[in-house]
């Protein structure tokens, strides 16, 4: 664990790498964009980092689907979980609900994908290396991942309702752009620490609103 560098500098940092990106407000087109901002900030677990904060996701809930412009819902590519040293590649895999996730097997074994979770039961069955299932992810919500023929091997597919989500970084830096203005509901989790849920309002146009969050300390 590292010490996190003071928060002064931190913001002033994550304001400047954001800002420039932002500057314009314009569409290729040349057509104005509608009004937006950004959030961003640091997720910390009792205030240090900690690689553990890599399996965090953090995004935005409450955007009206008149806000969100097409572009931002690309569910033509595939993200891959891979099955690969009896594990799950990557441990936690945010979506945007209606993606579909390919499962490829990457092991000299036979692999079988499957989930109990009530937000997505399903059950790919047992294949071989080289090959690939997938499955649609049609509704928001935590899915656990398991292979049934290797009790070791757990990951989680993060639904998210809105293509507004993020990781944090190897320094716990997470940036969430574009957002349009109004009042959300940003949520953070990570399957070893309690979820966090906080509200906020983006007023301005260009406006970076920095939230940090500190995980496994007191709720």
């Amino acid at each position: 664990m590292q010490e996190m560098p003071p928060r002064w500098l931190g913001k002033t940092l994550l304001a400047a790498a954001i800002a420039l990106p932002m500057a314009i407000f314009a569409t290729p087109d040349g057509a104005a964009a509608q009004p937006s901002g950004a959030l961003t900030g640091f997720v910390t677990v009792r205030h240090q980092t900690d690689a553990r904060v890599a399996n965090t996701v953090v995004w935005v809930e409450g955007v009206p689907r008149e806000k969100i412009p097409a572009g931002k819902w690309n569910r033509s590519q595939h993200p891959r979980m891979d099955q690969k040293n009896i594990r799950f590649v990557p441990y936690v895999l945010p979506v945007v609900a209606g993606t579909t996730v390919d499962f490829p097997n990457d092991d000299p074994v036979f692999h079988n994908v499957y989930s109990a979770s009530p937000v997505h039961k399903f059950d790919l069955g047992l294949y071989p290396q080289g090959t690939s299932r997938s499955t649609t992810f049609d509704k928001p919500g935590i899915v656990e991942i398991g292979c049934n023929t290797h009790a070791q091997m757990k990951g989680y597919v993060v639904v998210v309702p809105e293509p507004y989500f993020a990781t944090p970084n190897e320094r716990g830096v997470y940036q969430l752009k574009d957002l349009p203005l109004g009042k959300y509901v940003i949520k953070v989790w990570n399957p070893d620490f309690a979820p966090v849920t906080t509200p906020f309002t983006l007023e301005k146009n260009g406006q970076v609103l920095n939230l940090d969050f500190d995980l496994g300390g007191e709720q």
